[in-house]
């Protein structure tokens, strides 16, 4: 975005529609998180699931892939 010569004002809107994206799914995986923790945990294949998405869901988004 910085090296394409974008001026200010494209700059500031995709920043912001970055930031209007990536809240809610960071709510969404600290809520998953704690209700995870604070329920009993039965172990089954639909945890194994659940671990495994949760995991891929955020290596792609560190990573960016």
């Amino acid at each position: 975005m910085y090296l394409v010569g974008l001026d200010h004002r494209s700059r500031s809107l995709y920043s912001t529609i970055t930031v209007m994206i990536s809240l809610p799914a960071v709510v969404k995986i600290v809520n998953w998180t704690l209700t995870f923790l604070n329920g009993v945990i039965n172990v089954d294949i639909s945890l194994y699931f659940i671990i495994s998405f949760l995991t891929f869901f955020l290596s792609g988004g560190l990573t960016g892939l």
